[in-house]
């Protein structure tokens, strides 16, 4: 598996890159909470991601702009496509990382019922 950076995301083939990214993300069943060190490291890989896919599609907006600019419009759509995967990875990874949160939160406030 190749490893994106703002050095090659351009060059990488889109279904390579949604693949790969969406791949990086893990995925919890509802007992996970119950695992302190699994909860733990969940939470860490869900903020590391966070921070990963904000940095990629920050670099892409400016893309973006760029090759609006040169009046590029294949490379324009191939760089939306790619930025519009990060903003969904974005969410995902958001949406996962508050769930997870929740799940916590909720059996720490039944623990002290």
């Amino acid at each position: 598996m190749v490893y994106i950076t703002t050095d090659n995301v351009l060059d990488l083939d889109f279904d390579e890159v949604r693949k790969t990214l969406f791949g990086l993300v893990p995925r919890h069943d509802a007992d996970v909470a119950l695992d302190r060190g699994r909860f733990v490291e969940l939470l860490g890989t869900y903020a590391s991601l966070y921070q990963y896919f904000s940095e990629l599609y920050t670099f892409l907006i400016g893309e973006v702009r760029k090759s609006k600019e040169l009046k590029n419009a294949w490379k324009t759509a191939r760089v939306m496509d790619k930025r519009d995967c990060l903003e969904q990875l974005l969410s995902a990874t958001k949406f996962e990382y508050e769930a997870l949160s929740r799940k916590v939160t909720i059996l720490s406030m039944e623990g002290n019922e």
